[in-house]
């Protein structure tokens, strides 16, 4: 009760202060955040970070962080999602928001005034707007065992990434999108940084390292590879809403009452949401193919252990008769229908996975849904006892499809426990959103999203310590 009657007196505060805040931190917070995320800073200290690790290594201190390590209780997937979301030690502000989630001065601060009117597009300074960012970035997921966590950092994450063959990547629709922010957000800076973010029309967004950055140089010996592997992507994100090529989606809709195959034409349907092509399975395979070429890493003169080539993916939300069907029948489609299509995409994804995982060393995962919350106003704060995501004061409110988002994921993961030898996980997390009906995007329309910084952020701090917990390398605790 403590803590959720501070967290009521703190957004009352908010609120009425979140205009004066505004005006006196916009201009602190620029050359601040920008002087936080200095590479200098970085540099020296990862210099003087392998200083230390020379030092120690002639006095027996490498030995003595290894023992310690040993008795490290890291948390398992499952332990970490026994969690629950606690208010912060040290309160979000305006001063601190970017450094507390590891944003960059680009990183997007995104979050809509609860009582913002329908149809409104409030402007970049609106001080509800940025009362409400702070309200719902007070909170940190925290597994209730006391087991450790790793934490995501962009250093770490790109000497993993760097270490595999096919580096590390993302596939699925906008709540894939929300992941891939935050992560794009934490490494990429403005001018001539060491990361570069790149995009095209047919939404294949890519990061990869800046060669000609000080510190790709440092980068390369700290993962203990060439620089010849920067010709090549670390990180991937392929936005994709159905997951298979439209073929497969006929295959698996033909004999339906008013399904019509797909006859080519643009790139999209007439519903502006799917796409004839899926691209992710020909773009992974072509970064397979290239071999990763190890030098003894500047850490301890070892040569590292290729890493998994990272892959994961999600689908759910765009699973609906006005996107599939033709537009004259979609009325009479029913959501078993529907279902049918999802779970052939489903089949054909491990299916395609698996046979990858024959030649390469994979990680692969099926995310589950993201819980959508009907009737979201309602709610001011984390429910940690939660485990539904149907509206409290009407639960019978139904909202889009995302009633079948649970009965998605219980599918997925039933086939991938029936089939021991898929090549795939699957990673929950409903623990992780279910608890949050408080932290939606524009609760006035969109109850699916996420503010932003927030849950986004903690699911890929779930992520990475799943990609630890799994990696053949033990260098991912370390920061520059």
């Amino acid at each position: 009760m403590f803590r959720y009657s501070r967290a009521r007196t703190r957004a009352f505060y908010w609120r009425m202060g979140a205009l004066v805040m505004f005006t006196l931190s916009l201009a602190h917070l620029g050359w601040m955040h920008q002087d936080k995320i200095d590479l200098d800073n970085a540099l020296l200290g990862w210099q003087a970070q392998r200083m230390r690790l020379s030092s120690w290594s002639t006095s027996g201190g490498e030995e003595q962080v290894a023992l310690e390590s040993k008795k490290v209780h890291w948390c398992s997937p499952t332990e970490y999602l026994d969690g629950e979301w606690l208010l912060r030690e040290e309160e979000v502000t305006l001063e601190n928001i970017r450094a507390t989630y590891k944003y960059t001065e680009l990183g997007l601060l995104k979050c809509r005034a609860a009582d913002e009117p329908r149809g409104v597009e409030p402007g970049p300074d609106d001080p509800a707007a940025w009362a409400r960012i702070l309200e719902t970035a007070q909170y940190i997921w925290v597994p209730k065992s006391g087991c450790k966590q790793h934490s995501w950092s962009k250093w770490n994450f790109a000497k993993y990434c760097l270490r595999s063959k096919g580096g590390c990547s993302l596939v699925g629709d906008s709540l894939a999108d929300q992941i891939y922010t935050a992560i794009w957000a934490s490494m990429i800076t403005k001018g001539d940084g060491l990361f570069k973010l790149h995009g095209s029309p047919e939404r294949i967004f890519n990061i990869t390292v800046n060669a000609n950055h000080p510190g790709a140089q440092m980068l390369a010996e700290a993962a203990g590879v060439t620089v010849e592997r920067f010709n090549r992507p670390i990180f991937n994100f392929w936005r994709e809403h159905h997951l298979v090529n439209r073929e497969d989606l006929d295959a698996a809709f033909v004999g339906f009452e008013g399904y019509e195959k797909w006859v080519g034409g643009p790139s999209q349907a007439e519903s502006g949401w799917i796409w004839d092509r899926s691209s992710w399975h020909d773009l992974w395979n072509s970064l397979l193919a290239h071999a990763v070429e190890f030098v003894p890493r500047s850490r301890d003169g070892l040569v590292p252990a290729e890493e998994n080539s990272v892959i994961s993916f999600s689908s759910g939300p765009h699973w609906t008769p006005v996107e599939l069907w033709p537009q004259k029948s979609a009325g009479k489609v029913t959501s078993e229908q529907i279902f049918h299509g999802y779970t052939a995409a489903a089949d054909r994804v491990i299916q395609n996975v698996t046979a990858v995982a024959q030649e390469h060393k994979v990680l692969a995962w099926w995310r589950g849904s993201t819980a959508a919350h009907p009737q979201c106003p309602q709610y001011t704060e984390p429910e940690n006892n939660r485990t539904t995501h149907h509206s409290t004061r009407n639960p019978e409110a139904k909202e889009f499809n995302w009633d079948y988002f649970p009965i998605y994921d219980h599918y997925v993961e039933d086939k991938l426990v029936q089939e021991p030898n898929a090549a795939m996980q699957f990673m929950d997390l409903w623990p992780l959103t279910v608890t949050r009906p408080d932290a939606h995007l524009k609760v006035s329309t969109d109850c699916m999203h996420y503010c932003s910084p927030g849950v986004p952020n903690e699911m890929l701090e779930f992520m990475w310590h799943w990609m630890v917990l799994e990696a053949e390398n033990d260098d991912y605790d370390e920061f520059p």
